[in-house]
């Protein structure tokens, strides 16, 4: 999960698939996985992100969101 500043699951998830994503394929990425780094249950994933295609362009936005920063 993200550092020190207390952020919401819904911005873990984004940072933890860009870190996930940095050593691993998008087929690696499961929605199970970042349940499992972020120690949430798989369902609570799902309050935030319908499923790894609906998370993925938050990832791409992130990444983004840092190059033109």
């Amino acid at each position: 999960m993200a550092g020190n500043k207390k952020s919401s699951l819904r911005e873990d998830l984004i940072e933890t698939g860009l870190i996930f994503l940095t050593n691993h394929s998008m087929d690696e990425l499961t929605m199970r996985k970042m349940a499992e780094l972020c120690h949430v249950t798989p369902h609570a994933i799902y309050n935030h992100f319908e499923n790894k295609d609906a998370l993925l362009p938050a990832v791409s936005d992130n990444i983004l969101r840092r190059i033109t920063n």
